[in-house]
């Protein structure tokens, strides 16, 4: 009787974790909103990082594994995120966006704004693991992320970006 019991409360609860979990085309549209709502947001974060070329805002929780003129490597935990600035590219550019795969598998949304060009873009990989950009003109920052957290990665992502100060 009690093993019963068990089974029924795993079934149940199975099926309540798959019903709280968005289907793609919903994490897709979520991560869209927070990346459309960031990129048209009056206030910028204010940066907390100075860098040899540029300074940013750098989440208490990210930590900088490695750095170059023009790329940071981000860790959290296990999870890296690769940050590429092409200081050439203004933000209106559309060049790192041209150069995007175009492929059956791929969302890909843009935002145009007066003086800026951003995107978004989400690759399934395997399972459950999305390859996630997030750019504005020259600058595009990626990680690796499961549904769930799509729409919260885009909007940490697109705050560091648009917190990029570059030095003259």
């Amino acid at each position: 009787m009690i093993d019963k019991k068990i089974l029924w409360m795993v079934v149940v609860l199975s099926l309540m974790m798959v019903a709280c979990s968005p289907s793609e085309e919903e994490a897709y549209s979520d991560a869209k909103s927070q990346v459309k709502e960031a990129v048209l947001a009056d206030q910028v974060k204010e940066p907390n990082k100075e860098l040899e070329n540029f300074s940013l805002y750098v989440p208490e929780d990210l930590n900088i594994i490695e750095q170059g003129p023009t790329n940071v490597i981000f860790q959290e935990d296990d999870q890296p995120y690769v940050l590429f600035i092409n200081e050439f590219e203004e933000p209106n550019s559309q060049y790192l966006y041209n150069q995007l795969p175009e492929e059956d598998e791929v969302y890909i949304s843009t935002i145009e704004t007066a003086d800026a060009f951003s995107y978004i873009l989400i690759q399934k990989r395997e399972e459950n693991e999305y390859e996630l950009s997030v750019g504005i003109g020259g600058i595009k920052m990626t990680t690796m992320t499961d549904l769930d957290h799509l729409s919260g990665e885009s909007e940490r992502m697109i705050e560091i970006i648009r917190s990029i100060e570059e030095k003259q």
